[in-house]
């Protein structure tokens, strides 16, 4: 490129420059309302500036894996994390945490994810995107795939407890999001599992007499994913529309009262609106 070609462009992006700025003022002075953001627009319209990325989130997934859960089938784990790492793709500066329902310790952390930086053109590529998800999500399986199996042994379902252990952990200032892959059967606190289903308000307040779910605990949106019942050994344990609809029911209820946005789905969920934002 000649010194007379770099100029002319220097000049052109002057003039853009200037004429957006003038604008700006000018709408300003007559009181249209036009305001920063507008200005922003502006600069991007005329190749300026880059278009900013959505904002950072906060997401932790948690793997119920105990015999029967819906979080013991690795399709079930493999849709979910595709559908929450493509989200966070696009968001710099948005986190991943994994954790896996522990019958003793409630939950412990596998590991953490952080989403790919802004290239230098402002957006993350398709390439880069799909790279990222594919790569995430194998090391993920690799680290998921002993734990879950060893699920299978385990006799008792602490998810209340694991949601309430999961919201300490930091959202690192970001608008949050938690996925529980399970079938909703807890058994630990008290037996969602078996025996006459629970009324819903029973169980939330039973929940909170235990210091588990407390009013306000819970500032974030939690999905609770996959959610169907399948049978277990147990002929009292049977997967009923009652008592499926009465475990919906009890933890809506219970989620809710903690101050919590809930999303119930059979299948993945869908990280799109945001949740509420944490206070710093």
């Amino acid at each position: 490129m000649t010194a007379h070609a770099t100029l002319r462009q220097r000049r052109r992006a002057s003039h853009a420059v200037f004429a957006v700025a003038f604008m700006f003022v000018l709408s300003g002075c007559e009181g249209s309302g036009l305001d920063a953001g507008s200005f922003d627009s502006a600069l991007i319209a005329v190749g300026l500036a880059d278009e900013q990325p959505p904002p950072a989130l906060t997401v932790d997934v948690e793997i119920d894996a105990t015999p029967g859960s819906s979080g013991a089938v690795r399709a079930n784990i493999v849709e979910t994390l595709t559908e929450v790492l493509d989200a966070i793709a696009g968001r710099p500066g948005s986190r991943v945490r994994l954790w896996m329902l522990n019958p003793v310790s409630a939950t412990h952390l596998v590991r953490e994810i952080e989403a790919p930086a802004r290239e230098s053109g402002g957006a993350v590529s398709d390439d880069a995107r799909q790279e990222f998800v594919a790569r995430e999500l194998a090391e993920s399986l690799a680290s998921l795939d002993p734990l879950v199996e060893a699920a299978g042994a385990a006799r008792r379902s602490p998810i209340a407890e694991s949601i309430a252990r999961i919201s300490l952990a930091d959202s690192f200032g970001h608008a949050r999001h938690l996925v529980v892959i399970t079938d909703g059967r807890e058994r630990a606190a008290l037996n969602l599992e078996c025996g006459a289903p629970l009324p819903a308000e029973r169980f939330a307040s039973a929940l909170r007499a235990r210091g588990l779910l407390a009013p306000g605990s819970l500032p974030l949106r939690v999905h609770l994913a996959h959610l169907r019942l399948a049978p277990l050994r147990d002929r009292r344990c049977t997967a009923t529309y009652e008592r499926e609809s009465a475990v919906r029911a009890a933890w809506t209820t219970a989620l809710e009262a903690a101050g919590a946005d809930v999303s119930i789905t059979t299948g993945p969920p869908e990280i799109e609106a945001e949740p509420p934002t944490p206070a710093p």
